[in-house]
């Protein structure tokens, strides 16, 4: 089992596997995924920012919108734990990121991410694993 951010499951979605192979390696080693539940509305606001852009076609961004919601992903609700270590994470990450920081260690699990600034701002602040595919 592993947490998986929005970065790295927009990078999953979106690009040729060829071009992310140990990243697509890792998220099919995978038993199961889990996420906070605001990964749901962070995955749909990169895909509207990615088609502006004229990063992706549209018609990516529908493929992959819909790839993401038949994807098996345990989504979970903030408690006040998580909350709690959100916070204490304040100075080094955003709610946001730290979110998932915080759900990874509930699990005891790694956190999988594409942002190189969310592994390094956190290395040695978290008690566990968060691997860049960077």
């Amino acid at each position: 089992m592993l947490v998986i951010d929005a970065s790295a499951m927009v990078e999953a979605l979106t690009s040729d596997p060829a071009d992310i192979p140990d990243l697509i390696s890792r998220l099919r080693g995978a038993e199961w995924m889990s996420a906070p539940f605001l990964i749901d509305y962070e995955v749909h606001n990169v895909l509207r920012k990615m088609t502006f852009r004229g990063d992706i076609s549209e018609e990516l961004a529908e493929e992959s919108r819909h790839a993401f919601r038949n994807l098996r992903i345990s989504r979970h609700a903030m408690t006040e734990d998580m909350a709690n270590r959100v916070w204490e994470l304040r100075k080094n990450a955003s709610a946001y990121d730290a979110s998932y920081v915080a759900l990874a260690e509930t699990l005891g699990v790694p956190l999988i991410t594409t942002e190189r600034r969310l592994a390094e701002g956190l290395k040695g602040l978290a008690s566990i694993d968060i691997e860049s595919y960077a």
